[in-house]
């Protein structure tokens, strides 16, 4: 079952008993739309669903000083999980109380920070 997004507000101002008003402009219709699919979405990764999941291999981008920053893709929503590509050790997220060599990931300005010197890629999980 497909649905435009028209159809779905013609169909939900009919089950509120609008459909002849212009009480809501086309572009509060649309937002509501949005709002609506981003928290249907936000729960289905709640219950950890992989349905639109993808994986990628991060490849360094360079290690500068303590750390090694990784480019995120530009489709990436929220990440599932980070791990060594070789030994498939998963990496925790960075922990303010942590030091600068504790081999956790950060993201810090569009890119992911993995303190500590990396000589091998990175398998990143996340949802689109």
């Amino acid at each position: 079952m497909n649905y435009r997004a028209s159809q779905l507000i013609e169909r939900a101002k009919k089950l509120a008993d609008i459909s002849n008003t212009d009480f809501l402009d086309y572009q509060e219709l649309t937002q509501y739309i949005n709002d609506s699919f981003t928290s249907v979405y936000s729960y289905l990764i709640g219950v950890g669903d992989t349905q639109f999941v993808k994986e990628v291999s991060l490849v360094s981008a360079g290690s500068i000083g303590n750390y090694t920053e990784y480019e995120i893709p530009d489709d990436m929503y929220i990440i599932k999980s980070i791990k060594n590509q070789n030994s498939g050790r998963l990496i925790p997220r960075y922990a303010e109380s942590e030091g600068i060599s504790c081999g956790s990931y950060d993201i810090v300005n569009y890119r992911i920070r993995l303190y500590v010197v990396a000589t091998s890629n990175l398998l990143l999980t996340y949802w689109t």
